[in-house]
């Protein structure tokens, strides 16, 4: 591997940022083919025929609905402690 490196540095600018794209690229459709095929693991196809895809990717929705739970459980927490008192 030090030897791959070694020989990378070598070569000209250019070069090395093609190789850096194309690795980056490559890693990226590794990630979204393994994370695809988690998502569909377990389905069957009328299952994913049936659901748009916007109703498994909702992890913005996901975020904001935990933080407004969290939000409305310091509000209750609040509310009894101030009853309590």
């Amino acid at each position: 591997m030090s030897g791959f490196i070694h020989n990378l540095r070598q070569k000209p600018a250019d070069v090395r940022n093609k190789i850096a794209i194309i690795s980056a690229m490559s890693i990226t459709l590794l990630i979204v083919g393994v994370w695809i095929l988690v998502m569909r693991n377990g389905k069957t196809e009328e299952d994913v025929t049936r659901r748009s895809a916007g109703e498994d990717l909702k992890p913005l929705m996901m975020i904001f609905g935990g933080f407004k739970d969290g939000v409305a459980d310091v509000k209750e927490n609040i509310n009894n402690t101030k009853q309590d008192n």
